[in-house]
C-alpha cells in the first residue's frame, strides 16, 4: 500500500440493550492473538490502531 493511502473498514456493532451514554473501544490487532502479534512493516504507527466508539 503506497504511503498515503487511506483504506476503509467495516465495523458491524449489535445493541442488545440500550444504556444512556454508552462508551468503549475498539483496536486493531495485527493476527489472531493480541499477545503474540506481529506488526507489518507498512504501519510502523501504533498510535492509530484504536479509536473511541460512542453508542447513542
Amino acid at each position: 500500500m503506497p504511503k498515503g493511502q487511506v483504506t476503509d473498514f467495516s465495523l458491524t456493532v449489535r445493541v442488545d440493550d440500550v444504556v444512556t451514554h454508552t462508551k468503549g473501544g475498539v483496536q486493531l490487532v495485527w493476527g489472531p492473538d493480541p499477545a503474540d502479534f506481529h506488526r507489518p512493516a507498512f504501519d510502523p504507527n501504533s498510535r492509530n490502531d484504536s479509536a473511541v466508539l460512542a453508542v447513542n
